[in-house]
């Protein structure tokens, strides 16, 4: 990924600099859980909603410490917050059953595809245009996930598992970003 030229005040670049190892460390949770539910989608419900679970309470973690990268920090707030909520309601009730998964991962995914694409138009952050494509997915996801409560698991897992990657891969690369701020690298497009 190239380095971008983006302007920060010299006490956020080095905020940024100093917590590189955050979104490395959040960034590498995410995409290991993503993989894992790509490669053993379980079977079992019960296993499933776990798996679940932690990728939505890892992603909302990942979003709330995203925060300060963006101008309005409301967008990652809120749906860092909806997504621990949505994690925290599957550990909590073990035997959900597959519709009840499909509203909550439906729900998740239009709730983060509309917030993404509101705050890449709104803050116009680098590669927005990206960003917005990628909230318009994600909410494209969730409506088929609210519409088609009768997917199979494995469905379900693959849409969550995917999307855990590729975030998880964004946030590897901005950690790098962030890490070289001190020595002249840019800062990469907002993962969130």
């Amino acid at each position: 990924m190239q380095p971008m030229n983006v302007s920060l005040d010299p006490d956020t670049a080095e905020q940024l600099r100093q917590r590189w190892w955050v979104f490395l460390v959040t960034g590498g949770l995410s995409a290991l859980v993503g993989l894992v539910i790509v490669v053993r989608p379980i079977a079992g419900v019960f296993g499933l909603a776990l798996l679940i679970a932690t990728g939505l309470i890892v992603t909302g973690v990942t979003e709330l410490a995203s925060a300060s990268r963006w101008p309005s920090r409301w967008v990652p707030i809120v749906f860092g917050g909806a997504s621990l909520l949505a994690g925290i309601g599957t550990v909590v009730w073990p035997d959900i059953t597959l519709w009840v998964l499909a509203v909550l991962i439906g729900v998740s995914l239009v709730l983060r595809g509309i917030l993404r694409a509101a705050g890449s138009l709104a803050a116009r952050p680098p590669m927005w245009g990206f960003f917005l494509g990628l909230g318009l997915a994600e909410a494209v996801l969730g409506v088929l996930a609210l519409t088609w409560p009768g997917a199979t698991i494995v469905v379900l897992a693959l849409i969550m598992g995917f999307n855990l990657l590729i975030m998880g891969g964004v946030e590897i690369a901005f950690a790098f970003q962030a890490k070289r701020l001190g020595e002249g690298g840019g800062l990469p497009p907002a993962a969130t």
